[in-house]
Formats: structure tokens, sequence, C-alpha cells
């Protein structure tokens, strides 16, 4: 059982891992309830420090989650924007605008 605010923290998570890291944390929160309802204090400490960044309005919070979501997909392919384009379903053009418009700085050589 999870308490509104856990759930809410869930929910508002970007998972840029997906079903995996989904599954890894639901595992994680078994371990550390166990048997009671889970809470904030239960989550990681990534989701504890993202949920309170999640708070406004639901423009600021997506533009949030698409800065962290792009950023890392750039981190993850030493910014090759054609691969990190490609892990995000986007064209490279598209992601060199998204850069520009969320104002990230690509990392040189």
């Amino acid at each position: 059982m999870l308490s509104s605010e856990a759930e809410a923290a869930l929910l508002a998570h970007c998972w840029p891992g997906n079903v995996r890291e989904l599954l890894s944390e639901m595992r994680k929160l078994g371990v550390r309830a166990a048997g009671r309802p889970v809470t904030v204090e239960d989550l990681s400490p990534a989701l504890q420090e993202r949920s309170a960044r999640r708070s406004g309005s639901l423009r600021s919070v997506l533009l949030r989650c698409e800065t962290e979501l792009v950023h890392d997909a750039l981190e993850r392919h030493d910014w090759i924007l054609a691969r990190a384009a490609a892990e995000l379903g986007i064209t490279r053009q598209a992601l060199w605008m998204k850069v520009r418009r969320l104002g990230l700085v690509v990392a040189g050589p």
C-alpha cells in the first residue's frame, strides 16, 4: 500500500529507465516498508529529491522533466546528438532544437 504522497512522487517521476527502473524501485520499497504503508521517506533519495522539485504548474513540471530526460540522454551518449536522438525517438534536428530551446550547453571534446 502506498501513501498518497508516495504515490504522487512515483507518478511524477519521468522513469528514464522505464519499466526496469520502476520494478527495481518497487522491489526496494517492498523491503524498506516491510508490510507497512510506503511513505515518501521510503523512496530512494533520488526520487525524494525529484518529488520535491515536482511542484509548480504542469508546464513547469513538464519543462523540468523534458530538460532532465534530454540532458541525461546526451550525457549517456557523450553528447553525440544522433545517438541521443535515436534513444529519445526523435530526429537529430529535433533534438538540436530542443537543446537550444532548453538552454542546454553542448559539452565540448
